[in-house]
């Protein structure tokens, strides 16, 4: 790998964190935003969210580091860019600082703790949730999916927005188990016990499309066409698609389903990956993402 300038090491801390991978959490936090109609996008919230989990993000490259090598996935660990130390110094500044101020100023200080505690039971001993099936389902489900829905909410839990925050925790927890069936090969020669493993494929694939069908049924129950249409779509994708295509297509279906609710929201997830898309191929030589 060329050297670069000490200005790219700006650009590296940013794309360390994996900033892609907030889009889902982004997508359901607008959609959350938007069927509420007391309120504007809370934008401070959605600061706070993202600062936990790129937090997360981190954490989870330096517990995988051995399976991301194994399945082709690691680059900034695995090529020496960044140490382990820097990951965990970083990630506890970025959690520090979103639960400070979330308590501080009282802006969803419960559900991002939550969201907090589920990022270090995933990926810290003695829990591990990462390397354990079912619980490594639930945590990415509920924080990714419910977690993030309910926080841009304001109104009190009532039986419709508890048929939308099902919607939106069953949808992420579909696209999740087919995202474990990419890597099973590395994941099982690194004895990680994931959904994926311990279900294998077939079953695997079955509870996803079971998952995406309840997520249907559950957006159908909350009458929200920003929800029913990306769920309706991912339960087909489930049934007839493959891994591969669902966990890109998965994602992609809820991120245009927020940009119709925020149209700006479209522009800046394609500024995002139009920029990762230049910084991998100049910093690694490599075409991510690959869609």
């Amino acid at each position: 790998m060329p050297p670069y300038p000490a200005t790219m090491r700006l650009l590296d801390a940013f794309f360390a964190a994996r900033p892609l991978v907030l889009i889902p959490a982004w997508s359901f936090f607008i959609l959350g935003a938007e069927t509420d109609a007391a309120t504007g996008l809370p934008v401070l919230r959605l600061f706070l969210l993202s600062l936990v989990l790129l937090a997360t993000h981190l954490l989870n490259q330096v517990v995988d580091f051995e399976s991301d090598r194994l399945n082709h996935k690691g680059f900034f660990l695995q090529q020496g860019v960044f140490r382990q130390r820097h990951y965990m110094v970083a990630a506890t500044l970025l959690m520090s600082v979103a639960l400070g101020v979330s308590w501080a100023r009282r802006e969803g200080a419960v559900l991002l703790s939550l969201a907090a505690i589920l990022g270090l039971a995933y990926n810290l001993r003695p829990l591990q949730w990462s390397h354990r099936p079912v619980v490594d389902l639930l945590a990415n489900a509920i924080g990714y999916g419910g977690v993030a829905y309910l926080l841009a909410q304001t109104a009190p839990i009532n039986r419709g927005l508890s048929y939308e925050v099902l919607a939106t925790t069953c949808s992420v927890g579909a696209v999740f188990l087919h995202t474990t069936l990419l890597d099973l090969d590395g994941d099982r020669r690194d004895a990680k016990i994931t959904s994926g493993v311990w279900l294998g494929e077939r079953r695997a694939r079955v509870l996803a499309a079971v998952l995406a069908t309840t997520a249907l049924a559950a957006a159908g129950m909350s009458s929200i066409p920003l929800l029913i249409v990306p769920c309706a779509l991912l339960a087909m994708l489930t049934w007839f698609a493959s891994s591969q295509r669902i966990s890109v297509w998965g994602t992609t279906l809820f991120a245009i389903a927020a940009a119709v609710a925020i149209w700006w929201f479209a522009i800046v997830v394609l500024l995002l990956v139009l920029v990762t898309r230049l910084y991998y191929a100049r910093r690694f030589r490599l075409r991510y993402p690959s869609f």
